[in-house]
């Protein structure tokens, strides 16, 4: 993700935010087997927890949800947030 210009900052314990052009706009919270992710959609709301546990889940989940959050921040079109990371629970 690195490559893609997408920044991780640990927040706490096992969670993680992400930030793509000083917007965030996804949080991950690793486990041993696998890993949840929330998603901030283009209305504001973020998504359910989505539980991924395999290579293709997560080229799913990229390719359905991260990518175009990415290309909405980038067109101007994802609200994104600023804030800090105390909204994960």
């Amino acid at each position: 993700m690195k490559q893609e210009g997408i920044e991780a900052r640990p927040i706490h314990g096992e969670w993680i935010s992400c930030w793509y052009k000083n917007k965030r706009f996804m949080y991950l919270g690793c486990k041993k087997k696998f890993f949840v992710c929330e998603v901030l959609h283009a209305d504001g709301d973020w998504s359910n927890r989505i539980r991924i546990s395999t290579k293709k889940e997560w080229e799913d989940i990229l390719k359905s949800e991260i990518h175009p959050a990415c290309h909405r921040i980038a067109h101007g079109s994802q609200p994104g947030t600023v804030s800090d990371d105390s909204g994960v629970s």
